[in-house]
């Protein structure tokens, strides 16, 4: 038996230095982590501020595995899908709104 790659998953080549500022400046509110790659190349692109910048900013994740993920690197999920789907993430992060205030 073959094994097939279907995909493969790269960092983004997004623009850092804009991300670093916003996040810097409170303008992020929430972010969405839908695999455990997602978290660590996120903040692998952070580098070492990445808890602060990452502090009063919603983490949300969409499932177990992905939290767990977050968790490992010394972080908090805030908001965490019940249904492992992007709907299912949406859902959580409404849920959790209603709640949820900057810095919890």
């Amino acid at each position: 038996m073959d094994d097939v790659e279907a995909y493969e998953t790269r960092p983004g080549q997004g623009n850092l230095p804009l991300l670093r500022e916003l996040l810097k400046k409170k303008q992020v509110q929430i972010i969405t982590f839908t695999s455990s790659s997602t978290v660590r190349n996120f903040l692998k692109l952070l580098g070492d501020e990445s808890k602060v910048l990452l502090k009063g900013v919603m983490l949300a994740s969409i499932g177990p595995v992905t939290s767990a993920a977050i968790c490992e690197e010394g972080l908090e999920v805030d908001a965490e899908a019940a249904q492992y789907t992007v709907d299912g993430l949406m859902e959580a992060i409404l849920s959790r709104m209603k709640t949820w205030k900057r810095g919890d």
